[in-house]
């Protein structure tokens, strides 16, 4: 069975990603939430407790919220 790697096992490259890539998913997690908290409940699809939730699973949260999360608005 293979062994997990520890921090201190992983290359500075590694860590680096894996600090980044964090730092993208707080980012679109924050302006999500963010997003929710901002828009009246009339411009979401469903409910915004829900949206809340959603937001916060990993990456598919965030991306579902700018997807299909917010109401478009007709331009005339």
């Amino acid at each position: 069975m293979p062994k997990n790697k520890q921090w201190s096992d992983l290359s500075r490259a590694q860590r680096v990603m894996i600090i980044i890539l964090g730092a993208i998913e707080f980012s679109l997690a924050a302006s999500a939430i963010a997003d929710i908290y901002m828009r009246p409940a009339e411009q979401v699809n469903g409910t915004k407790r829900k949206w809340y939730f959603i937001a916060l699973i990993s990456w598919v949260g965030p991306i579902s919220w700018f997807l299909w999360g917010r109401k478009r608005q007709q331009v005339t």
